[in-house]
């Protein structure tokens, strides 16, 4: 049971890029955007060990648990069928 669970999950991984108070949160920072990126793609190459799907994200935010709870609404995790959340 536990192997099929594995096998059908798909799991998402979000970075935060924080943006200071001065800066619009839509503004592109190449800079940092690069960093997140190659964390991002680390994890993606990481992940092709396991057999569950992972997908990335980069967020940008004023503050990290803000950015990640505002992305993922109940309605969104249930669109998803989302049965675990961990932040």
């Amino acid at each position: 049971m536990w192997d099929q669970f594995v096998n059908d999950a798909e799991l998402m991984a979000r970075h935060v890029v924080l943006v200071p108070l001065a800066t619009l949160i839509e503004a592109e920072d190449e800079i940092h955007d690069c960093e997140v990126k190659e964390i991002l793609a680390i994890a993606e190459r990481n992940a092709e060990r396991f057999p569950a799907k992972l997908c990335t994200e980069l967020l940008r935010g004023r503050e990290v648990g803000e950015a990640m709870v505002g992305e993922m609404t109940v309605g969104e995790a249930k669109d998803r069928g989302a049965e675990l959340l961990i932040v």
